[in-house]
């Protein structure tokens, strides 16, 4: 009851009291590792960085076979400190998972974008045993992230047909579940890289109003994270610096330091309010 509380109270954007009830929860059970995991997640989407490192340690400790703490750790010491190194350490330390598995890519495809190591990216791509990687907050098709990781590396030709592949199958998709808007969200991603920015604005625009951070602060941020993309590639620098500032605002999984290494930036790099904001941290 005192977890279930804490999961209502993410939805609502009320971290901090979620993570006082899941530790209140943890003191009834102190060898649950889920809930350690949990306080961990909570903690970095609330920037409790230091706090979120200790608690997702003390899971890995528990249960040092579940990727998703090792996962939500990696993301955390780059969110903190911009740290490429520790995040490999504590990814090269997941405990005999399948590299086709999502938990694994999960991951790794974070690390080695951030890390512009765009070769690695995709020799990690050819080997997933998926499609799609979805889970509650994203449906985004490995097409769809190797179209980015060829463009990255300026094969623009290969990356377009990637782009191409992603946007009919997600168009397909969308046939069936118009009203996924994690769909909505991954197909603006792709509209804009093929420069089709109508539809990619709108696209983007519908995802954020179909899952508000008003309605799932856990989950909305993600939406407005790229329709932050969508701007920002399409050559509305001001429009892409907006949402920024508003992710900046609230508990998110933007920082910073992720600003500063994320390639998908690059296109704001030398825009003044863009730098400001790296500028704040």
């Amino acid at each position: 009851i005192l977890a279930a509380t804490a999961f209502i109270w993410r939805r609502q954007g009320r971290f901090e009291e979620g993570i006082e009830r899941l530790e209140r929860a943890l003191e009834v059970s102190p060898r649950d590792a889920q809930i350690a995991a949990l306080i961990g997640e909570y903690s970095m989407l609330a920037r409790d960085y230091p706090q979120a490192v200790e608690y997702l340690d003390m899971a890995i400790g528990m249960a040092p076979d579940n990727d998703w703490s090792y996962n939500i750790k990696s993301h955390t010491l780059l969110s903190w400190r911009g740290d490429l190194e520790g995040s490999r350490r504590v990814l090269e330390s997941l405990p005999g998972i399948d590299k086709g598995d999502d938990g694994y890519y999960w991951g790794w495809s974070s690390h080695h974008r951030l890390s512009r190591d765009f070769e690695e990216l995709l020799e990690l791509l050819e080997n997933v045993s998926f499609e799609t990687f979805s889970s509650q907050l994203v449906s985004i098709p490995v097409e769809l992230d190797r179209g980015d990781a060829l463009r990255f590396m300026g094969r623009n030709e290969e990356a377009r047909s990637a782009y191409e592949a992603a946007r009919i199958a997600l168009e397909q998709e969308l046939e069936q579940r118009p009203d996924d808007f994690r769909l909505h969200s991954s197909l603006g991603l792709a509209y804009a890289a093929l420069g089709r920015k109508a539809e990619a604005i709108a696209a983007g625009k519908r995802a954020v109003e179909m899952q508000p951070v008003e309605k799932d602060a856990y989950i909305g941020p993600l939406q407005v994270r790229h329709l932050a993309i969508i701007y920002a590639q399409l050559g509305e620098p001001d429009l892409a610096v907006d949402q920024l500032e508003y992710l900046l605002s609230i508990p998110s999984r933007t920082s910073v330091q992720i600003l500063r290494l994320d390639p998908v930036w690059d296109p704001l790099r030398d825009h003044p309010r863009f730098q400001a904001l790296l500028a704040s941290g």
